[in-house]
């Protein structure tokens, strides 16, 4: 079996072709030594990017096992803010001190460091990152042109009421689901 690994850097197996990688088979015998198994020893994974996995965990008792993160650059987090916090809080354990195997976080660079962590809203210069400030004054402006919401405690303890009284049942959802005069077209927009 031949393996290209677009991040290979080690000698060359064949000259034209220096990212091929052989993986030999590997034959292992019972503890009885009468019969063996011989198999290639490639494990099938997969990727996924940030926005697909938002809302999913990843650790003991979840369908993923573990993460594996490349983090990019501090560039990237300035131009993509939250995206290294996303990656991180998907993971339900960092294991112990003792033991970090048990993490259900694990990175492949290097790029990761305290000073990135601490500082995610400056460059390198102490300016403010242009998206960070984009953020700041578009929350500034909600925060300026909000309106309070005035609403009795009699009211509200009405709508909390409704709220724990109402059940829609599978029935209702799929008649009002049929009935399309609501929507715009009579096709399904998602």
């Amino acid at each position: 079996m031949i393996v290209e690994f677009l991040e290979y850097c080690g000698p060359a197996w064949i000259k034209n072709q220096p990212k091929w990688v052989p993986i030999p088979p590997v034959e292992i015998q019972c503890q009885s030594h009468c019969c063996s198994v011989k198999f290639v020893p490639l494990s099938l994974a997969y990727a996924k990017t940030g926005h697909t996995f938002q809302g999913q965990s990843a650790g003991p008792g979840h369908s993923i096992p573990c993460i594996i993160i490349q983090p990019g650059s501090s560039k990237m987090e300035k131009l993509c803010p939250g995206l290294l916090y996303m990656f991180l809080s998907r993971g339900t354990t960092i294991g112990s001190p003792n033991c970090r195997a048990r993490s259900s976080i694990f990175f492949i660079s290097d790029e990761l460091t305290k000073d990135r962590i601490q500082n995610l809203t400056t460059t390198k210069t102490g300016e403010q990152c242009i998206k960070i400030a984009r953020r700041t004054k578009w929350v500034n402006f909600l925060e300026k042109n909000n309106l309070p919401v005035t609403i009795s405690v009699d009211k509200k303890q009405e709508l909390l009421k409704w709220a724990n009284e109402t059940v829609i049942t599978q029935d209702i959802v799929e008649k009002l689901l049929e009935d399309n005069s609501w929507r715009q077209s009579n096709s399904t927009n998602f």
